[in-house]
């Protein structure tokens, strides 16, 4: 599945303070598996995740970035830390904690295209465990 040129207005897309027009492009890859990618004034910025399921709720998330942009790795590595660390207790606070598979439990909008039909594809393969 895959969902791109999605055009949004970010303030601050690389912790430079300086404000852009960015275009994302997000891929599920496999089952438990997806990539982002964004793309903003020369710069190409990817995200590569995966989820390993260890019980019915909790999963361990893996991820990999990658960016092409030039400037103190320290700082892009901090900033990014940041952003990951404001996105953890987001996640974990959500509830209810496990993936509603039966779309009539929420309300949709057309912008949740993508999670609807990954969560059709997910109760067709019949998985259950990992979507915490």
């Amino acid at each position: 599945m895959t969902a791109e040129n999605i055009a949004i207005w970010q303030p601050d897309p690389d912790g430079t303070g300086k404000p852009s027009l960015v275009r994302y492009t997000y891929r599920v890859l496999r089952c438990l598996t997806a990539s982002l990618s964004k793309e903003f004034a020369k710069t190409h910025f990817a995200v590569f995740l995966t989820v390993t399921p260890v019980e019915e709720v909790e999963s361990i998330g893996w991820m990999l970035i990658a960016i092409d942009y030039e400037g103190d790795q320290e700082e892009t590595r901090n900033f990014n830390n940041k952003i990951v660390g404001q996105d953890i207790p987001v996640v974990e606070s959500q509830r209810p904690e496990l993936l509603p598979l039966d779309l009539q439990s929420e309300l949709h909008l057309k912008s949740d295209r993508m999670s609807i039909a990954y969560r059709k594809w997910l109760k067709q393969l019949g998985v259950s465990l990992g979507t915490s």
